[in-house]
C-alpha cells in the first residue's frame, strides 16, 4: 500500500466513500465513527498521501472540502488482499445450509444494531 501505514478507520473510510460517495470531513467523521477533528484530518492526509483519496473546494460553497476516493489506486493497493479474503469466504459460505446463512445473516444485524444504540449512546453522554 504505498508503504503507507493505513490502518482499518483508513480503509473503512475509503470503503464508505467509494460506496457512498464523496463527503466532507465532517460526514466521513461520522460515518467512521472518529470524533476528534484532527484525527480526521490525519486520516485524510494519510489517506491523500496513498494516493486512495483527493480532497477539493466545493464549488457551491468554497468553505467546504469535499473528500473523493480515487478507485483506482484503492484497487489496484488494496483490491488483491481483499479479493483472498472474498474467496476464502465464499468457500466457506458454500459450507453452510440456507438455514444457518439466514441466521447468521439475522445475527450481524442485530450485532450491528446493538454497537450503533451503545455509539449513539456514548456519544449523547459525552455531550452532558
Amino acid at each position: 500500500m504505498h508503504g503507507l501505514s493505513l490502518n482499518g478507520t483508513d480503509l473503512q473510510a475509503v470503503g464508505l466513500l467509494m460506496s457512498s460517495g464523496p463527503a466532507t470531513p465532517g460526514e466521513l467523521a461520522t460515518r467512521t465513527g472518529l470524533t476528534a477533528g484532527g484525527a480526521v484530518t490525519a486520516m485524510i492526509d494519510r489517506l491523500e498521501r496513498a494516493g486512495y483519496v483527493t480532497r477539493a473546494r466545493d464549488d457551491a460553497d468554497r468553505r467546504r472540502v469535499i473528500v473523493t476516493a480515487n478507485p483506482e489506486p484503492v484497487l489496484a493497493g488494496v483490491g488483491p488482499v481483499y479479493a483472498r479474503v472474498a474467496q476464502r469466504g465464499n468457500e466457506y459460505l458454500a459450507t453452510l445450509t440456507d438455514e444457518q446463512i439466514e441466521y447468521a445473516g439475522e445475527l450481524l444485524a442485530e450485532a450491528a444494531e446493538i454497537n450503533r444504540e451503545q455509539i449513539e449512546m456514548l456519544r449523547g453522554a459525552g455531550r452532558d
